[in-house]
């Protein structure tokens, strides 16, 4: 009997936008989360000596779902989430995902963001982390045909090409640390969001989409991880501890490169700066043989951030 093979691709066929702005995807999640309300109540659930059951009653509630995207880091992405975040925290993102191959297509047009990471590591470009969450009661799956791993267009063809963030073009400027003995860095930003749904006293058989979206207080934290390679002295401690978070200590991280825009190279330099730093930890990785002693700061920023982008030509 003869049988037939079917080639699958490796993820190569899919890709996102976030608010019209195209990333470099490496990975994409969604996951729904459905709150199951259960009953606490006492009921004939056995029979002798055997449970004929294991739960009472229980009424289904509204539906949200957690998105998570992980993508290589361009300029046109990251210009628009630290745009967001030094600016504005409670604004509605369009994601959008789309598999060629499979005819798979998620939009979701009112997405919360809930984080952001940017990492850069060590021989590496940078790449940015970020999580949204949703609310809606459904969601559209079409399966428009069976995977074709021939499929043309896959992810927009002008993702190819000069846009990398390589961690020789960063710097981070942070106090009692020489600059260039920074090894990797990472930034991260969340925020709690909620769904208010309250009490309509509406007569149905499925739970109705919240009223209202509550918003939490942001939080930023960094993890900075430098090589022991020169001399230098802190005294964090020594800070009063009713000044901590006052604590004048300024992170500010850089790029400074060309990027291609159309046919032409256009040197840009960005920066942001979070004020108020205060490091929560000190972890140093010595007398390792395969590699450098390294000391990592990890901190809570109690500021705010700033962000500012100038062209150099």
């Amino acid at each position: 009997m003869a049988s037939s093979m079917k080639w699958l691709l490796m993820g190569y066929s899919g890709y996102v936008t976030i608010d019209d702005h195209q990333t470099i995807m490496t990975s994409f999640g969604l996951t729904l989360n459905e709150n199951v309300i259960q009953s606490t109540g006492v009921g004939r659930i056995f029979t002798g000596e055997e449970f004929d059951r294991f739960k009472m009653d229980a009424v289904r509630d509204y539906p949200g779902y957690d998105i998570s995207i992980t993508c290589d880091a361009n300029f046109s992405i990251l210009n628009y989430f630290l745009s967001r975040v030094s600016t504005g925290f409670h604004s509605f993102i369009e994601v959008r995902f789309k598999d060629d191959a499979s005819g798979i297509e998620y939009y979701f047009d009112k997405c919360c963001l809930t984080s952001l990471q940017l990492s850069v590591d060590n021989n590496a470009a940078a790449s940015l982390t970020c999580g949204f969450v949703t609310f809606k009661d459904e969601i559209e799956v079409d399966f428009d045909y069976e995977h074709d791993h021939r499929k043309g267009r896959n992810a927009p063809s002008e993702l190819v090409g000069d846009v990398l963030l390589p961690y020789w073009a960063w710097g981070v400027e942070y106090p009692d640390f020489t600059d260039e003995d920074l090894y990797t860095f990472n930034i991260s930003y969340s925020q709690q969001v909620t769904p208010k749904f309250g009490c309509y006293g509406e007569d149905a058989y499925n739970a109705l989409k919240p009223k209202k979206i509550v918003f939490g207080v942001p939080e930023v934290k960094y993890e900075l991880t430098y090589i022991v390679a020169d001399e230098t002295h802190t005294h964090d401690y020594r800070i009063h501890s009713n000044r901590v978070a006052l604590s004048r200590k300024t992170l500010k991280v850089k790029y400074k490169q060309q990027f291609r825009q159309e046919t032409r190279r256009l040197p840009i330099d960005f920066e942001f700066s979070m004020t108020d730093c205060y490091p929560d930890t000190y972890s140093p990785q010595y007398a390792n043989t395969g590699d450098v002693n390294k000391m990592t700061i990890s901190g809570t920023v109690y500021g705010k951030i700033r962000y500012t982008v100038t062209s150099r030509g």
